[in-house]
């Protein structure tokens, strides 16, 4: 699935539905599918025969989360500038200003970045 793509299909979905572009898993021809007899993934026995493809997708994202950037006790709006302005400048690596526009700094808004 290419990056087009699932730009254009969280373009559409609902927060809550957004694909993750690091969660994808892509099925190899050596470890086909098993499908049912209409046609569709065993749903079962195709995670357990990805399950190693899973987990190491999942400590990726884990990996390139931002554990120390830490998320406020309270969401007023001077703390709130204070979170969104360190979680910018740590995925820019340099600083950014207030009123500055991030997007056209190397931010991409199709683009998922992960907190813990």
């Amino acid at each position: 699935m290419c990056r087009e793509t699932v730009q254009r299909a969280n373009a559409i979905a609902p927060q809550h539905f957004r694909i993750f572009k690091e969660l994808i898993v892509v099925a190899h021809p050596s470890k086909p599918l098993e499908m049912t007899p209409k046609g569709t993934p065993r749903r079962q026995i195709s995670l357990k025969s990805y399950e190693e493809e899973i987990e190491n997708a999942y400590k990726a994202v884990e990996e390139s989360s931002q554990p120390h950037i830490r998320v406020p006790a309270t969401w007023d709006m001077l703390s709130v500038m204070v979170f969104v302005s360190e979680v910018v400048n740590d995925i820019l690596g340099f600083k950014v200003n207030d009123n500055d526009n991030f997007f056209k700094m190397g931010t991409d808004r199709s683009g998922s970045y992960h907190y813990s």
